[in-house]
């Protein structure tokens, strides 16, 4: 290794480290820099921290980092609505997410109507199919160059595994991908369903 290559990666190391500071004493979810190891880092200690953190980014939020917490958080729609959104910042025009956006009553409603096609019977009859996709896009992931988890894994798995659910063959998983990541991306808007 030449001395040029040791001051580039000692200067990628410092870019690292400056990140994790900033995005640990101030989040955001949003910001470019929280990939690949940065991520680890900036998670590993928001959970060594306070529970609940603030963060003035975007306006200001709040960032519930631990399990038990979160639990606390979902279990208790009086104090912590989903009702305006869950998606920060907010988009502004765009409907209600079913169910996660509503509350109490309106919640449960809406999530009876998923309970059939997601319940535990039919799950478990998945579960085969569910095992190998996550092994198989895990596996794809490790042996790639691209460290984009989000794009590789967090959206394929879950795209996939819904269209397996309705019956679409393999060959169907790019469009729905594409369908699902402009749904997310452009909710509420003209070009939703585009």
């Amino acid at each position: 290794m030449c001395s040029s290559d040791l001051s580039e990666s000692a200067g990628s190391e410092l870019r690292s480290v400056n990140h994790v500071d900033r995005l640990s004493a101030n989040f955001d979810h949003h910001d470019p820099a929280l990939g690949g190891k940065v991520i680890d880092q900036v998670y590993g200690r928001l959970l060594e921290g306070c529970p609940v953190v603030r963060s003035s980014a975007h306006g200001g939020f709040a960032v519930v980092s631990r399990h038990a917490e979160i639990l606390e958080v979902e279990r208790d729609c009086s104090r912590f609505s989903s009702a305006d959104g869950v998606l920060y910042p907010p988009h502004a025009g765009r409907p209600r997410s079913i169910p996660i956006e509503f509350d109490g009553a309106e919640h449960t409603a809406y999530r009876r109507l998923f309970m059939e096609v997601l319940s535990l019977p039919r799950v478990r009859r998945l579960e085969p199919y569910l095992r190998m996709l996550v092994r198989r896009i895990l596996d794809e992931f490790a042996a790639g160059s691209d460290d984009d988890f989000v794009q590789h894994v967090a959206v394929q798995i879950p795209a996939r595994a819904v269209g397996h659910l309705l019956g679409f063959g393999e060959s169907a998983n790019e469009q729905l991908q594409s369908f699902a990541t402009n749904v997310v991306e452009h909710a509420g808007t003209p070009t939703m369903l585009t």
